[in-house]
């Protein structure tokens, strides 16, 4: 099942269209427990064909718009892809993958490393990735010492 958009009704109800269909939800709020989703049989019965994890992705993201992130929701791949993208590398290519002249940026001197807090300096390898605090924070791109981030992802 693969999710197509969420959209806010009204009040606390949205429609979600998926590829098997559409289905409306009602999200109901108690300030002692998390939000409950309410729905027509359908929605559960279209809801057994996936896994668990697809299944806590679609019921957090009902449950994410019913907070007020729609629009945050709906742009966050598409904005992820084109402004940002998953890694950029700057500095000079150490032949791996990633140092695809589309995706190389000037190295950002004078900021500083998300691991161990340097200044990257001219002359300095590493990457860039988009980093996100939380929901209501703008998206910043961190930058990393190429060994600093070997050295996060257990290959340094």
């Amino acid at each position: 099942m693969k999710l197509k958009s969420l959209t806010h009704l009204y009040d606390n109800k949205f429609s979600v269209d998926f590829d098997v269909g559409t289905f409306e939800l009602v999200v109901t709020y108690s300030k002692s427990k998390e939000p409950s989703i309410e729905a027509k049989p359908e929605f559960w019965t279209a809801l057994e064909g996936v896994t668990e994890t697809q299944k806590k992705y679609v019921l957090s993201a009902v449950k994410l718009m019913a907070d007020g992130a729609l629009e945050r929701l709906q742009s966050w791949e598409q904005f992820l892809n084109e402004q940002y993208g998953t890694f950029r590398w700057f500095g000079d290519s150490w032949g791996a993958p990633i140092c695809n002249p589309e995706v190389e940026i000037d190295t950002p001197v004078g900021e500083f490393c998300a691991r161990c807090g340097g200044q990257i300096r001219a002359g300095d390898r590493g990457i860039t990735l988009p980093f996100h605090k939380g929901i209501h924070d703008p998206v910043t791109r961190e930058p990393y010492h190429l060994q600093c981030f070997k050295e996060s992802v257990g290959i340094g």
